[in-house]
């Protein structure tokens, strides 16, 4: 039981400094998460994205379909190689170098894969603190028992030490009644007393 209360106090002092290293990381994650909005979407780049999304012009281009404005919007229709199909805000198609183009943040997979870390984060957390408060609650449980066990075991020791007494009372008064005799007879004091052992 002793060993058990020295491993529960050894745990408990692990799990309190897991707890301070894990504060260390909230400002971490939440940074994270704040930088996972600003985070461009370079998968669409490369893979036709499942619905046309927004794009900007990073400079002018002039093509046989039309002129591409720097900093204007568009809607990319296409992205097929190094020519993408862009869609102005009238609805009017213009193909142009991919490399013309940003497709702004932010990034649904960044957002959700910061989103998913910051869910780990949380219950990682809470499991500690749960952990923490089972090692606690069993702690206080062993700690109580040992009180009682100790008063137990004290009564105990006073038990015997009363029983040892009675023990030893019975001896002395068996010994006593033992050497005891009864008086001598008044009218043959001196014979009764030869005869006696």
């Amino acid at each position: 039981e002793f060993k058990d209360r020295y491993q529960l106090e050894s745990l408990l002092r692990e799990l309190d400094d897991q707890e301070k290293a894990l504060e260390k990381y909230d400002a971490v994650v939440k940074s994270l998460q704040e930088r996972s909005q600003h985070i461009l979407p370079l998968r669409y780049r490369r893979e036709m994205p499942p619905q046309p999304v927004p794009v900007e012009a990073l400079c002018e281009y002039e093509g046989e379909q039309g002129q591409i404005n720097r900093g204007a919007h568009y809607t990319l229709q296409k992205n097929s190689g190094d020519v993408w199909e862009v869609a102005d805000s009238t609805g009017d198609k213009i193909s142009a170098p991919g490399v013309c183009f940003m497709i702004p943040p932010p990034d649904v997979e960044a957002i959700a894969l910061a989103d998913q870390i910051a869910s780990h984060y949380v219950n990682v957390k809470e499991k500690t603190a749960n952990c923490k408060n089972i090692l606690q609650q069993r702690y206080e449980g062993l700690k109580a028992d040992s009180i009682g066990d100790a008063a137990s075991v004290r009564g105990r020791q006073l038990l015997a030490g009363l029983e040892k007494v009675n023990s030893d009372l019975d001896k002395q008064e068996k010994a006593i009644t033992a050497n005891l005799r009864p008086p001598l007879e008044q009218s043959r004091a001196v014979q009764d007393s030869t005869e006696r052992p």
